[in-house]
């Protein structure tokens, strides 16, 4: 930092510059595969959830029907 008159001016060295360059860089591509991960382990709990949905619906109307059957 030096000083001119009043005014302080800040000098950032080139490897810091760099330094930071970097770190944006390895934060934008660990957000984007984040963001992927989360979007596709949303997707397929959402597909289990359907499915398990389903096989519980299959289950409780065959039941539903052997009462029936049982019944008359």
């Amino acid at each position: 930092m030096t000083k001119t008159g009043s005014q302080k001016k800040f000098k950032i060295s080139i490897r810091a510059k760099i330094l930071v360059g970097m770190i944006v860089c390895v934060l934008t591509v660990t957000n984007l595969i984040g963001w992927f991960f989360i979007v596709q382990a949303r997707d397929t709990l959402l597909e289990q959830c359907k499915k398990n949905a389903r096989n519980s619906a299959k289950i409780a109307a065959e039941r539903y029907s052997r009462k029936d059957q049982s019944r008359g």
